[in-house]
C-alpha cells in the first residue's frame, strides 16, 4: 500500500470484468454470497499479477 500508478483504461477495463462477471452468475442463479467470492478472488489474482510483473 506504498502508492503505485494506474490507468485509466485499466480501471474501465477491471470494472467492466467485474460487471459481466457478476451479470453472468446473477443469470446463472449463483448466491450472492458466491457472486462476492469470486468478485474478491478476481480482485486478489489481479494483485498478485500486478506484483508478479514488477518484480520481473
Amino acid at each position: 500500500m506504498s502508492g503505485g500508478k494506474g490507468l485509466i483504461i485499466g480501471t474501465v477495463f477491471g470494472m467492466l470484468i467485474i460487471a459481466v462477471m457478476n451479470n453472468l452468475l446473477n443469470l446463472f442463479g449463483v448466491p450472492p454470497f458466491l457472486r462476492e467470492a469470486f468478485k474478491g478472488l478476481i480482485v486478489v489474482l489481479a494483485v498478485l499479477l500486478q506484483k508478479k510483473e514488477k518484480t520481473s
